[in-house]
């Protein structure tokens, strides 16, 4: 049998375009889905997700405060049982039918033991040991890097299980020995979520199949133009559009980073058009408050770093085509 994990950060307008996609295109390729809002939102905000998430095959669970992405693995691991899962974020968006049916097929089958993107999300003393251990290259642009990412990411319970199933961050100090890569820290070392963890799946010998993450960039309107990046591989049958969890609470809410570049601009361009590409999904009555309030964080944002409304727009266009909607 076969599930997904998703956990959920707060914003209702992602989760309800996430799940747009999974009652459209890929519910009937898992047999359970397993999510977990972890929020301090609105009570109104967090009744109107947990009713829209009913569904036969949907476990949800609500946690009233952030607990990020270590601890909602963990209570999905600890609850489910099936034997083949999927890792998926809440702005991992699959929009191709059949896709995750033949992923977990090439485990399933046993031609793969995992199936994941890779990703540069360490400090360098650990991406290049474990380059040197495994003869991976890193030249190029797109999905390069020692670990890989926690989302769109397929994988056999039993070998999750060999694990110390640790999902979130790590940090070594220097003297430490990390195991399964036997790398002794020069200085400190440090690996984002899912690092630790693939360093022990690639210490057990797995056998990865290695797929596009089909990651937005903050540069994808000049990308376009010379089919870089996302653009590689935009046709695969999913979107991961990065970051979309730092919207309420966080930039919506007016807690803005001091950063006036301009590539964190554009950064910042293409949060704002999937956001508003997920507001404005359908009216949401149910919540109005709430919208009036985000859609007014999204234009008091676009105001603070005089962004780029051409741009935003041209994102949205962008982004609708290569979502199919």
């Amino acid at each position: 049998m076969r599930a997904a994990f998703l956990p959920l950060s707060g914003d209702p307008f992602v989760a309800c375009l996430w799940l747009k996609f999974f009652k459209e295109v890929w519910q009937d390729e898992v047999d359970a889905l397993y999510v977990c809002y972890n929020t301090d939102i609105d009570k109104k905000v967090v009744d109107f997700i947990t009713k829209r998430f009913e569904h036969p095959k949907i476990h949800f669970t609500y946690i009233d405060h952030p607990a990020g992405a270590s601890a909602t693995l963990d209570t999905y691991f600890n609850v489910s049982k099936e034997e083949t899962l999927l890792l998926i974020e809440e702005d991992g968006f699959i929009w191709k039918k059949g896709l995750v049916d033949s992923l977990f097929e090439k485990i399933e089958c046993g031609e793969y033991d995992a199936i994941g993107s890779p990703r540069m999300s360490c400090t360098p003393g650990i991406a290049e040991a474990t380059r040197i251990k495994y003869n991976l290259d890193y030249s190029g642009v797109g999905d390069k890097g020692p670990n890989f990412w926690p989302n769109f990411f397929f994988i056999k319970r039993d070998d999750l299980e060999k694990t110390t199933l640790h999902f979130g961050a790590k940090s070594w100090k220097k003297g430490e020995i990390i195991p399964g890569l036997g790398l002794k820290c020069e200085g400190d070392e440090n690996g984002d979520t899912f690092v630790w963890m693939s360093i022990q799946l690639r210490a057990m010998g797995l056998r990865f199949l290695e797929v596009p993450q089909c990651h937005c960039y903050p540069l994808d309107i000049d990308d376009k133009l010379t089919g870089e990046r996302l653009w590689l591989n935009a046709d695969f049958g999913w979107l991961h559009s990065g970051s979309l969890s730092a919207s309420w609470n966080v930039f919506l809410d007016g807690k803005y980073a001091q950063d006036s570049s301009d590539f964190f601009k554009q950064e910042m361009e293409t949060r704002v058009a999937l956001w508003s590409m997920a507001s404005e999904l359908e009216p949401y009555e149910e919540i109005e408050d709430f919208k009036k309030k985000y859609d007014k964080g999204i234009m008091n944002l676009i105001s603070h770093y005089h962004m780029d409304i051409s741009r935003i727009s041209k994102k949205i266009f962008m982004y609708k085509e290569v979502l199919k909607i």
